[in-house]
């Protein structure tokens, strides 16, 4: 049940870090750095390191940076990595729309006495998003903010009179939030880089015992 999996997965975290703690340089027979190699099996903590990680890289050379086709050998090794089976770089959505839970995910949670899972990690926007994969299982995706990559939207001058529209009417725009550079100015967010997002809120949770 979850309490046996809970029970396995602190017992690893507390063997990585006990490793870390002989090794916090890293595993000393690697020839490179864990950053370039990834993967589970190496000492210094680099196990908990991985589970992480969105994916398991595939076991093959790292690619060369100072090779001509770097870029083809960095998309050969990511066509070949596996998914990592960690509840740490999990979602619950795809493209930002829900998904179905499993069903034995849901059996196993509710056979367990598990009634709500809460969780954060992937930005859902301005609330929480409250899915109910059972009548009586809750799952709570509660990280209120947006990544730095949304395509924000807005409506044309032409339709905002109460005008018929449809979404193929709407404009992108400049992310709204401002920072400052070097010398003080407030300069916008660049696409793709120097911000992990704009929080919104934070989230309180108040569990209801009758349930």
């Amino acid at each position: 049940g979850v309490a046996e999996w809970v029970a396995a997965l602190n017992r690893f975290a507390a063997a990585e870090l006990a490793s870390w703690e002989l090794h916090p340089k890293g595993d000393p027979d690697c020839a490179r750095p864990w950053a370039e190699e990834g993967g589970y099996g190496g000492r210094g903590g680099e196990g908990l390191v991985q589970y992480g990680m969105g994916s398991v890289p595939a076991p093959m050379a790292p690619p060369d940076p100072r090779a001509p086709d770097f870029a083809a050998q960095q998309a050969a090794r990511r066509a070949k990595a596996r998914p990592n089976p960690t509840i740490i770089y999990a979602s619950w959505f795809d493209n930002g729309r829900p998904l179905p839970v499993p069903p034995r995910v849901v059996d196993f949670l509710r056979s367990s006495g598990v009634r709500a899972v809460l969780t954060g990690h992937q930005p859902v926007g301005d609330t929480a998003a409250v899915l109910w994969p059972a009548p009586d299982l809750a799952v709570v995706a509660a990280d209120t903010s947006y990544s730095n990559n949304v395509r924000w939207l807005a409506l044309p001058e032409s339709v905002r009179g109460g005008g018929a529209w449809d979404a193929s009417a709407l404009e992108p725009r400049a992310m709204r939030p401002l920072f400052a550079d070097a010398e003080g100015k407030a300069r916008p967010v660049r696409e793709g880089g120097g911000n992990r997002g704009d929080a919104v809120c934070e989230v309180l949770v108040r569990m209801d015992p009758a349930r």
